[in-house]
């Protein structure tokens, strides 16, 4: 899988890079993952803080244009604290032991519906 920047994927892709730049483009509208706001309403200590918004292109193995948005966090570092800026991470053991716990009620489940079926054809 390679990964390229926005200017680059036009240049690679396309219209059919251009397309898929713009419906996640679309799609982040759509959800108002964004508000709007007047730059000259923003002060400089704002533009400062300001989080850049990047968009990469992954070509997957069947072709497909696959956009990916994220953001750089690095400038949040010099004026938050960690804790508000850090996206929790469940762990591999929490996965896990949750996986078994659903698992097993799935199971337990599909045994009692099989219990009723066969007390039904008695």
């Amino acid at each position: 899988m390679v990964t390229y920047s926005l200017q680059r994927d036009i240049k690679k892709f396309g219209k059919k890079g251009l397309e898929a730049a713009l419906s996640e483009m679309k799609q982040l509208h759509d959800q108002e993952c964004f508000k709007p706001i007047n730059v000259k309403d923003v002060t400089k200590s704002e533009n400062q803080k300001a989080i850049e918004s990047l968009l990469f292109l992954v070509e997957k193995r069947d072709g497909r244009i696959k956009v990916r948005h994220c953001t750089n966090g690095k400038p949040q570092r010099q004026w938050m604290d960690r804790e508000d800026v850090s996206s929790p991470t469940v762990s591999t053991e929490l996965t896990l032991i949750t996986s078994v716990i659903d698992a097993k009620k799935a199971r337990m489940w599909s045994q009692a519906v099989y219990q009723m079926h066969l007390s039904k054809r008695r």
